[in-house]
């Protein structure tokens, strides 16, 4: 009987999903500059938009590392 490897392929989802997840941030904050520089009314808010989306980027890809740390501690 063959053996499948669930681990495996639920690293190669969260990689997929973290790839994303980067690439999203990237579009975000180049959508959000370049409204800044068409409305420079508006340049709080953006730069606070921003900054969420770079507060959501490090928790995202932090909250793996964590998991394998204390999983590697209790083991």
């Amino acid at each position: 009987m063959e053996t499948i490897d669930y681990f495996a392929d639920l690293n190669n989802i969260y990689g997929l999903l973290l790839t994303l997840i980067n690439v999203g941030v990237v579009f975000r904050v180049v959508y959000c500059i370049t409204h800044m520089i068409h409305s420079p009314d508006e340049r709080g808010v953006y730069v606070r938009r921003i900054r969420h989306v770079l507060i959501f980027c490090v928790i995202a890809n932090t909250l793996i590392p964590f998991r394998d740390v204390i999983l590697a501690y209790i083991t």
